[in-house]
């Protein structure tokens, strides 16, 4: 059983973003094949805590990485957050999460 962490009501500001590629555990290598997009948050009600958060599917980057500069307080909302924590290699605790999209908690609306 895994024990899930609640994050209803926190506030995420975007710090980075990039694609994400899979690993291959028997090699610790990357490999070509695209995982989809990992999002590096900031959760203000706990600390400035990172949480890197991966969006898997098709690469929509909010940002391009090597191009833009993220702005300032550039809040997102994550659907669907599944954070967990686990014991890593070096044997703290680490949390790993995911989450079904990734949007700009501002985003204007098109027309009306």
């Amino acid at each position: 059983m895994a024990y899930k962490l609640d994050l209803n009501g926190h506030r995420f500001f975007l710090a980075g973003n990039s694609i994400a590629y899979e690993y291959d555990r028997a090699t610790n290598q990357r490999t070509d094949k695209i995982e989809g997009v990992r999002f590096d948050v900031v959760d203000l009600q706990n600390g400035y805590e990172h949480l890197n958060v991966l969006v898997a599917g098709a690469p929509t980057l909010l940002f391009d990485p090597d191009n833009d500069e993220i702005p300032t307080g550039t809040e997102v909302v994550l659907t669907n957050l599944n954070a967990r924590p686990y014991v890593g290699r070096n044997g703290r605790i680490a949390v790993t999460a995911s989450a079904d999209a990734c949007r700009l908690a501002n985003q204007p609306r098109g027309k009306e």
